[in-house]
């Protein structure tokens, strides 16, 4: 009745894992349904949160509680508007994910769950890194970008990840202290870390 968490260096290969993980385990992957939560308390649309979060930025912490798609001002000028803002997005987060994993045999997939998890015990969070040109390589290799366009994205959502976790009040999402295992996949391949995460969640 585990739960395991993946989060991961923007093309490590966390999704591929956290499948390959769920399949093995027999484990249900929540992904795309914490976004469809997300969407309908938020009432949203998921098009609506995955948006937010790929165009997720901010110039300074003063800008945390205002951030949104429109501005401040568009709100109060249209307040029946829905929209998604950082302290919306982090609360619907902590109420969705522990109610997603309440049953166990989960593999939650980023979205912050190695913060918003930390104090259950029968958790077990997972890091992946892996060295900028492997990941540029992953992205190359599995979602058909060329070079420039994979590296270029690689940088852009690294950046973009780091601040979000900050809003976790963590300024270093990648520290091992956060985790219970850190895997290098520059270092193994998919199966062997397959084989890892499954030896340590004792399955």
């Amino acid at each position: 009745m585990a739960i395991i968490t993946i989060s991961r260096q923007f093309g490590a290969g966390g999704k591929t894992l956290a499948l390959k993980v769920a399949e093995k385990l027999q484990y249900h992957v929540a992904h795309e349904q914490i976004i469809e939560k997300m969407a309908e308390m938020g009432e949203l649309t998921p098009e609506g949160i995955r948006n937010f979060e790929v165009e997720f930025d901010y110039g300074s912490a003063a800008d945390i509680a205002r951030l949104a798609p429109k501005s401040f001002i568009s709100r109060i000028l249209d307040p029946q508007r829905k929209y998604m803002d950082a302290q919306h997005y982090i609360q619907l987060l902590h109420q969705i994910v522990p109610q997603i994993v309440e049953k166990g045999n989960t593999v939650v997939l980023g979205r912050g769950a190695q913060f918003i998890l930390k104090d259950r015990k029968d958790t077990y969070h997972i890091l992946l890194v892996a060295d900028e040109s492997d990941r540029i390589r992953f992205m190359q290799e599995n979602y058909g970008l060329p070079r420039e366009q994979a590296r270029q994205a690689v940088a852009k959502q690294g950046k973009r990840r780091m601040k979000l976790m900050k809003l976790f009040h963590s300024e270093g999402y990648d520290l091992p202290e956060h985790y219970d295992l850190v895997l290098n996949m520059s270092k193994i391949d998919l199966d062997h870390a397959v084989e890892l995460i499954c030896d340590l969640a004792g399955e």
